[in-house]
């Protein structure tokens, strides 16, 4: 259709641009939803958090957030070589579903594929844990390392995809 070779013109961040074109804000009640689940969660629970804690979990699920984009982003990168994505958006949006329970009730199999495959399991579990008292300040930079390397690896592919592109006219 020609879109991306538009955006292309655009002295931006092209990947930023066509990773961010389709962003509701609408969406954000479901942010304020799931923030006050987990505030009553709290309360209900009695569970003492302190300022750490909370900027802990707040960087656990900014860094949760960062690799599933990085994953979609890798996917969606697929175009530029396959004509046909859509079936693995379908397997994505399949394990993203899987990703709504944590992956301790999954077989080790799956677990396993959640937590290095597919990072959705990482995305979920972590910033629970990090509620819980279940993971420090170290597992939190780890988990900000790989989530760096995953994110680099993803534009990199983004990048070399570009470089291949040779417009919705050719």
């Amino acid at each position: 259709m020609g879109t991306l070779d538009f955006h292309l013109l655009k002295p931006v961040n092209v990947q930023f641009l066509v990773s961010t074109r389709h962003l509701r804000v609408v969406r954000a009640s479901d942010l304020v939803l799931g923030l006050s689940v987990v505030i009553v969660g709290l309360l209900q629970l009695g569970a003492q958090v302190g300022i750490a804690d909370a900027v802990l979990f707040v960087l656990s699920l900014f860094f949760g957030v960062m690799l599933v984009y990085s994953l979609l982003l890798g996917l969606v990168t697929l175009a530029f070589w396959f004509v046909r994505v859509e079936n693995r958006l379908a397997i994505f949006w399949a394990f993203t579903e899987a990703g709504r329970f944590p992956v301790d009730v999954y077989p080790l199999w799956l677990r396993v594929s959640l937590s290095t495959v597919v990072p959705i399991g990482i995305a979920v579990t972590a910033p629970a844990n990090v509620i819980a008292g279940r993971m420090d300040w170290i597992g939190v930079a780890l988990l900000g390392v790989g989530t760096v390397a995953a994110v680099g690896v993803a534009s990199a592919l983004w990048r070399r995809g570009l470089k291949s592109y040779t417009g919705a006219s050719a």
